[in-house]
């Protein structure tokens, strides 16, 4: 087992891909969805407290399908607007708890951090909205409090 201190500053709790589509009534549904988002919401609670960030992922795609690239090759259920921005069956799970202070990020393919680069977790920079104004893939980030 590995030994060393949490720093609660330097430390975050990263909820990957809780929408409508992956927990529960679609085909794309993880068979056990429902307990483990009843988990994530209990150990971002306990997070919450210690003062550790919460940031909730959300893959998503522009609706014009510009994005979408091999993914709909890979997955084609991709291409019928299933994880299209906007759409209720991308959104967030309505049980999934979702705190001011959370921190929500827009993402265009699996990895979390994929094209990204983090410069700063300062309060000041959780809460602004940001896109990336380069070539790469757009990344949306903003607090629940600003969403």
């Amino acid at each position: 087992m590995a030994d060393f201190d949490l720093i609660p500053h330097r430390t975050a709790l990263i909820n990957v891909d809780m929408q409508n589509c992956f927990v529960e009534g679609s085909p794309i549904s993880a068979p056990e969805g429902l307990v483990v988002l009843d988990r994530i919401n209990r150990v971002a609670e306990a997070c919450r407290r210690a003062g550790i960030l919460v940031i909730h992922t959300s893959h998503v795609l522009r609706p014009d399908g510009s994005n979408t690239g091999v993914l709909g090759e890979i997955a084609p259920i991709a291409k019928s607007g299933i994880i299209n921005k906007g759409s209720q069956s991308a959104a967030l799970h309505k049980g999934l708890t979702v705190d001011a202070h959370d921190v929500l990020l827009d993402k265009p393919r699996f990895g979390s951090f994929h094209g990204i680069t983090v410069t700063s977790s300062s309060a000041e920079s959780r809460n602004k909205k940001c896109n990336r104004q380069d070539s790469s893939p757009v990344i949306s980030y903003r607090s629940a409090r600003s969403a």
